[in-house]
């Protein structure tokens, strides 16, 4: 293609900037995008030539005789780059730039790492929020670590001796009804309660990940989409374990099946109503 044959291509005319060309060049690449429904792959080739070419300067003249200005090497790492940054805009991840990998050559240091992390030797030991509240230790080989209040899980440490170990978050017993995210301070858990007690309010008693019990009072007159938030009911924060996180609790309930007559009246004289809709 001619340079002015690659300008149209992108749609654009006359002499257009390096920025202008590169912005028309992602809305088209954007558009014509192999991977989404109504994607054209043969134009989104095209469009990536022309952009290729007018980036490298790599055209023909008016009379057929082809040019290279820069670099011959036909797609160098510059344009490799846009495309690496394309598809991972494409994916959602912002491109290699965005993630700190700095494109085309950041993809073969993305490959080294990756390649580097597969030869690492990592000990992955297996916790409860029990041990994350109090603490306790693991033994790595002759080696005795700490497992600190509040340690992240899924997070790798380095021992003393250069030991690699990962603690990994297993559910068991009473907690299963609770959920951490890896690096939070905060709990989660869901409680069933009957429905009637979004009206009369209710007190659920529950075992907490520190081996005590603990009760939780469900306000009267609370929406079933409601979440309560119980101050000072989480974990220890990592690294500052005399502050704990907060216990947030996401209520479910369910109907009752078994309700006697006398009880049904009862409900029905209370609240029964008509409605109009």
């Amino acid at each position: 293609m001619t340079k002015e044959e690659c300008i149209q291509e992108l749609g654009l005319s006359g002499d257009p900037s390096m920025d202008e060309i590169k912005k028309a060049y992602r809305k088209l690449a954007n558009k014509y995008h192999p991977d989404k429904a109504d994607g054209d792959s043969e134009k989104f080739t095209t469009v990536s030539d022309a952009y290729r070419r007018l980036k490298k300067n790599d055209f023909v003249d008016a009379d057929g005789r082809k040019h290279y200005y820069n670099n011959a090497a036909g797609y160098g790492k510059s344009h490799m780059n846009d495309i690496f940054d394309e598809m991972l805009r494409k994916a959602g991840f912002g491109g290699f730039g965005g993630a700190g990998y700095g494109g085309f050559d950041g993809f073969e240091e993305y490959i080294r790492q990756a390649q580097a992390n597969q030869s690492r030797k990592i000990t992955t030991f297996t916790i409860t929020l029990k041990d994350i509240f109090h603490g306790g230790t693991a033994k790595v080989g002759n080696e005795h670590i700490a497992i600190p209040k509040g340690v992240p899980t899924n997070t790798i440490f380095s021992t003393t001796d250069g030991t690699e170990v990962k603690f990994r978050l297993k559910h068991t017993g009473d907690e299963k009804i609770f959920r951490r995210d890896d690096h939070s301070a905060d709990l989660l858990c869901i409680v069933t309660i009957p429905i009637i007690n979004l009206i009369t309010g209710a007190m659920v008693t529950m075992n907490h990940p520190s081996g005590e019990q603990i009760e939780v009072e469900i306000p009267s007159g609370i929406e079933s989409t409601s979440t309560i938030r119980v101050k000072g009911q989480g974990l220890p924060v990592w690294q500052n374990d005399k502050t704990r996180g907060d216990l947030y609790i996401k209520l479910n309930t369910y109907t009752p099946k078994f309700v006697s007559d006398k009880e049904m009246k009862k409900l029905k004289k209370m609240f029964e109503q008509k409605f109009e809709v």
